[in-house]
């Protein structure tokens, strides 16, 4: 019985050898490596991702305060222009009423500039 546990034992460890796929499996490190520097790739990858959404978040910002300030200053030239015909609605007033100028001189009747 004894011989029997040996010859069973020395039989498994011999059927359970064979099973092993060290062997089987060739050049392992090869796609480690390769593996690797996909993924160093892909880091790097998203490092540039990571600056390049951080410096369009600044461009959208700095895009919509230029876009507030050309509002402003649409609104501010809008009331400018308002005041600038009121103004010359009150120089055409006072020429109207008075003597006219042209090229800076005073017409005078009868005289032509």
């Amino acid at each position: 019985m004894k011989n029997e546990k040996i010859i069973f034992l020395l039989a498994c460890l011999f059927l359970f050898s064979g099973c092993c796929t060290r062997g089987g499996i060739h050049n392992l490190g090869d796609g480690v490596n390769k593996v690797r520097d996909n993924l160093s790739k892909l880091g790097d990858e998203q490092t540039s991702a990571a600056i390049t959404n951080t410096e369009l978040e600044g461009k959208i910002e700095q895009s919509g305060e230029l876009a507030s300030e050309l509002e402003k200053s649409i609104t501010d030239g809008a009331g400018s222009i308002e005041e600038f015909k009121k103004i010359l609605q009150r120089i055409r007033n006072r020429g109207a009423g008075g003597t006219k100028q042209n090229d800076g001189r005073q017409s005078q009747k009868g005289v032509e500039n």
